[in-house]
């Protein structure tokens, strides 16, 4: 593919993210196998959730000072990058306040969100959409600390990407 046809196609894809979020910024990622299908298959086991909800004064932290949001998609071929103030404000609305009473252990995360403030990563989480398991895992010094639900504003832009990026990609 020409290096003008790469360029206009990430222009495009840019420019349809932005207007959806602000400015965002895709990378697209070489991969030999591009998955279509935005969400994870759950195998049905669901357990008890034992995690608390993120704490306010991190959530809080973030909403004053997170200067980026960089999320990496585990199996598709995108990354992307959030640094407009009004975009990092509309992503961190997608975490809920509510706890998942439960987390279904067929649900394999879709990614992670890094949520970094002037170079220093403030938290990370893991992601997963599916029909059961919309929701975020975060961690701290790699172990899991918190669970939060994922709004259906959070669903619907992440979905969203996932399908849009997926359906101009080249096969």
């Amino acid at each position: 593919m020409s290096l003008v046809r790469i360029v206009f196609f990430i222009s495009i894809v840019s420019l349809s993210i932005y207007s959806c979020t602000g400015n965002s910024t895709l990378e697209k990622k070489p991969t030999a196998n591009t998955t279509t299908t935005p969400v994870t298959k759950s195998a049905g086991k669901l357990v008890a959730n034992t995690l608390p909800s993120i704490s306010q004064d991190l959530m809080q932290n973030m909403w004053e000072t997170c200067t980026n949001i960089d999320y990496v998609f585990y199996n598709y071929s995108f990354s992307m990058n959030q640094t407009e103030a009004a975009s990092i404000k509309n992503t961190l609305t997608y975490v809920s306040t509510s706890v998942p009473p439960q987390l279904d252990e067929g649900c394999a995360p879709v990614g992670r969100v890094f949520f970094v403030a002037d170079g220093e990563n403030l938290t990370e989480a893991e992601f997963f959409l599916g029909s059961v398991c919309n929701y975020f895992i975060f961690y701290k010094d790699g172990k899991k600390v918190a669970a939060n639900m994922m709004t259906p504003k959070g669903e619907e832009f992440l979905k969203g990407t996932i399908q849009r990026v997926n359906s101009g990609m080249p096969k």
